[in-house]
């Protein structure tokens, strides 16, 4: 049986503190297309550019 939620790290406001500028939030998981798998994950990283973009110091490319 596959979950209905799933947590996500969203940046909600630029801080050079990351606790401060992320949350965790519940979201609800879509099921799959017939042609998507449904991977489940223990742990994600978090590198450099990740807390850089969290303190808005990270330009994507446009």
């Amino acid at each position: 049986m596959l979950p209905t939620t799933y947590k996500k790290l969203t940046t909600t406001r630029h801080s050079k503190n990351f606790r401060e500028a992320v949350e965790i939030l519940d979201a609800d998981l879509l099921p799959p297309a017939p042609d998507e798998v449904v991977i489940r994950n223990l742990y994600a990283g978090v590198n450099a550019s990740d807390v850089m973009m969290a303190a808005g110091q990270y330009l994507l490319p446009t």
